[in-house]
């Protein structure tokens, strides 16, 4: 594999202090975060879904000795980011680190970059601090009908996905594979994750997003023989594949925009040791 350079380090937001100094005097942070999640299970509206065989319906064995080569043959990546949330009186603070790691001839290359931004509904507090965002906004998304909780989680999956996307195109090597934890088609992130793919793809960046717990039932709604026989598409896909083994790939569509698009496959996996 070529030799390339990651850069590994670690980088602060370049407006993280401006913004924790901006609220130590009008905001008590607890001293110990609570952990949150974004959401990243799949989301694929039924009644606009359009899905389609892109090979035949049966079980795919996978080569992990081929496996191997490709990995030492390609500039593969993975990302990941960790939250913490500070909830405070006056609102809520997200402190979140995202994390690049690159797989190396003989160690793991990490870049990191932590984020911070403080959610409030108090007008007192936006009028005096323009770093504090406004909780109510729903990011660029129609909030009107939300309730208070989904507008927040609105306004802060707009500013992670934001940040997450010039990190990633700041810092992945082109010509590379990008593995991503998450889903392309993921409901308030959707519209913000198709653009980022754009992106990368304009780099010759193959992003792969990955799913590990998903709750969907597209495949057992829309393939014929398995309707109504399993709960979820993962159920299934437990009972009909072994270790080391992938479903067909099937292709997903929305019906009312295009955009909406993406080949997909469920796969076991199986772990080897090759020394």
């Amino acid at each position: 594999m070529q030799k390339i350079s990651l850069p590994n380090h670690f980088i602060l937001h370049p407006k993280f202090k401006e913004k924790v100094q901006a609220i130590k005097n009008d905001v008590n942070l607890p001293p110990i975060p609570s952990q949150t999640n974004i959401s990243k299970d799949d989301y694929f509206p039924h009644g606009k879904a359009k899905l389609s065989l892109e090979e035949e319906f049966e079980v795919k064995d996978l080569d992990a000795i081929r496996g191997k080569e490709l990995v030492n043959k390609f500039k593969i990546l993975g990302y990941d980011e960790s939250i913490d949330k500070f909830q405070a009186l006056e609102g809520s603070g997200y402190l979140i680190c995202h994390s690049l790691i690159m797989i190396d001839d003989e160690d793991y290359l990490a870049s990191n970059c932590l984020s911070f931004n403080f959610y409030t509904r108090s007008n007192l507090l936006l009028e005096k601090n323009s770093t504090i965002r406004d909780a109510r906004k729903g990011g660029e998304i129609k909030s009107d009908s939300m309730d208070e909780k989904d507008k927040i989680e609105a306004v802060f999956n707009a500013d992670y996905a934001k940040d997450r996307t010039i990190f990633i195109l700041r810092n992945n090597p082109e010509n590379s594979i990008l593995f991503i934890d998450g889903p392309l088609i993921g409901k308030q992130m959707s519209s913000y994750t198709i653009k980022m793919n754009d992106e990368l793809l304009k780099k010759s960046i193959i992003p792969i997003f990955i799913v590990k717990n998903s709750s969907s039932n597209l495949v057992t709604d829309n393939i014929q023989i398995l309707a109504g026989k399993f709960n979820s598409d993962m159920h299934w896909a437990y009972k009909f594949l072994k270790p080391g083994q992938r479903t067909c790939f099937f292709r997903y569509t929305d019906k009312e925009n295009a955009n909406n698009s993406k080949i997909f496959c469920y796969i076991k996996p199986e772990f080897r040791r090759f020394w």
